[in-house]
């Protein structure tokens, strides 16, 4: 299968994959909407534009613990969307052009998040939800008023599957059974 962060950047496209996904995400960013989620996000991409694609693990939630953690004696944290800076891409340039800096190539936590980004970009890394709604859901959930942060954790997603104040509530039309080997998450 074609791997589609290497379609969507093209010649930009390297084996360094925080690069990669740097690039992606300010690339992705220049807009918004149905029909532009459709033809530039990732997982969209996967699917034919699929508006139900999902990523199963998020690249930025571990890369962004990571740099938190290894940057922390410095006060730092990294963010996808600079709100307090003039260039919103700012911390993802950071990255970018600093990589050694803020990800010591040699760190263990480095290492592992490396291969995971490389994986991340794969087709493995996408799913087919049953609803729509469950795309954010999966990250924040509002269950009896509380809100619950979830960020994309597939197991405890697959924990509250068949809880109808969770996840079952997306399952209505579609066998979750069925559904979790679909997407050879079982």
């Amino acid at each position: 299968m074609k791997n589609m962060m290497k379609v969507y950047l093209g010649d930009q496209y390297s084996s360094n994959y925080l690069k990669n996904f740097c690039l992606y995400w300010m690339k992705a960013s220049k807009d918004y909407g149905d029909e532009w989620r459709a033809k530039n996000d990732l997982d969209c991409l996967y699917f034919d534009g699929n508006l139900r694609a999902d990523t199963l693990m998020s690249a930025w939630t571990p890369m962004k613990w990571v740099a938190d953690c290894l940057n922390s004696k410095h006060n730092m944290r990294f963010y996808k969307r600079a709100k307090d800076k003039k260039d919103s891409d700012y911390y993802l340039r950071l990255l970018l052009d600093n990589q050694d800096k803020y990800l010591p190539p040699e760190h263990e936590l480095t290492v592992l998040l490396n291969r995971f980004l490389e994986l991340a970009e794969l087709r493995c890394n996408y799913i087919l939800l049953p609803d729509r709604a469950m795309n954010p859901a999966r990250y924040k959930s509002y269950i009896d008023g509380e809100e619950k942060l979830l960020f994309d954790e597939v197991s405890v997603m697959l924990y509250h599957l068949f809880d109808r104040n969770w996840f079952g509530k997306y399952f209505e039309s579609i066998d979750a059974v069925k559904w979790v080997n679909r997407e050879r998450l079982e």
